[in-house]
């Protein structure tokens, strides 16, 4: 009987991969015309097909889809066109699916991270911000938040959250005072008083609270997986489930949280992939519908 169970196991492995070689990746030239992506760049993909951006489904929205490469470490990244979906005997037996596809490996270009640029924090700011474990509590509560989903197909144009300039860019490598360094997520501009910050468009505000290195915070979500956060803020002037215009105010400009002075702490993120909001929004905004 022994042997009959191992000879039944053997036959189902043997077909099974017979099965799997006929859906596999075949790696192509050009899916997109482009060998190389930046750090945060917005890509552009055609309406029809399905693709996935480092296995994240991109997003449709008017009339082509759209997806973030992120700010990854990794030094490349793969783009996956799906050209057939089906389940083989094996997976249906023990779950899950495998598909037929064509892929293209980009290069991913950011700057070097080193351990150069230290943040000047002043020694009272570092000792209430730095706090890991209350950290890595806020971190998985955002990432809860963050995975909810909001139906929005009227995404339209989007705008700067305040009419400034730029005091760090997206990318920048910066280090801690503990040595740690990492990738600046977002885009930093100058506010050195209090005042207004505009939603860079239509959404649903998901978080607006007091978190530890962000200081007071508001999160919108603009649907197809697109949100914004602001940080740093001296006051918030939204609630959670509220709904929100472009341009309308959630809170105003201060220096609360992880800061050497006064700004503007602003995010893009698409499916949890950091965007470089000098780059999205005016890329965005060549394709969008105005509202």
């Amino acid at each position: 009987m022994t042997h009959k169970k191992e000879l039944a196991v053997f036959l189902l492995i043997f077909f099974s991969a017979f099965t799997l070689s006929d859906y596999e990746s075949k790696e192509v030239a050009f899916l997109i015309p482009q060998s190389s992506v930046y750090a945060g760049e917005l890509l552009h993909l055609p309406a029809k097909g399905e693709y996935l951006i480092g296995g994240k489904k991109a997003s449709y929205y008017n009339g082509r889809q759209f997806a973030v490469v992120g700010l990854s470490k990794n030094k490349q990244i793969r783009i996956t066109k799906i050209i057939d979906r089906k389940s083989s005997f094996y997976h249906r037996l023990f779950g899950g699916k495998i598909y037929r596809s064509e892929h293209q490996v980009l290069e991913m270009k950011r700057p070097k991270l080193y351990k150069d640029n230290l943040l000047r924090l002043p020694a009272s700011v570092w000792k209430k911000v730095n706090r890991q474990d209350k950290i890595q509590q806020e971190r998985n509560k955002l990432r809860k938040i963050l995975n909810t989903e909001y139906a929005n197909d009227d995404l339209g144009c989007l705008q700067y959250p305040i009419e400034s300039v730029r005091v760090s860019k997206f990318a920048a490598p910066r280090t801690l005072p503990n040595g740690y360094a990492y990738y600046h997520t977002g885009l930093d501009l100058r506010s050195r008083s209090p005042e207004p910050i505009l939603s860079m468009g239509d959404g649903k505000v998901i978080l607006a609270e007091h978190m530890t290195s962000p200081g007071n915070m508001v999160i919108v979500h603009h649907g197809k997986g697109l949100v914004s956060r602001y940080m740093h803020l001296s006051k918030i002037d939204v609630q959670v489930g509220q709904q929100v215009k472009k341009g309308e105010a959630v809170g105003l400009s201060g220096g609360t949280g992880r800061v050497e002075a006064p700004h503007l702490h602003w995010e893009i993120m698409w499916k949890g992939n950091h965007a470089n909001p000098e780059h999205f929004v005016p890329l965005w905004n060549r394709h969008c519908s105005p509202t």
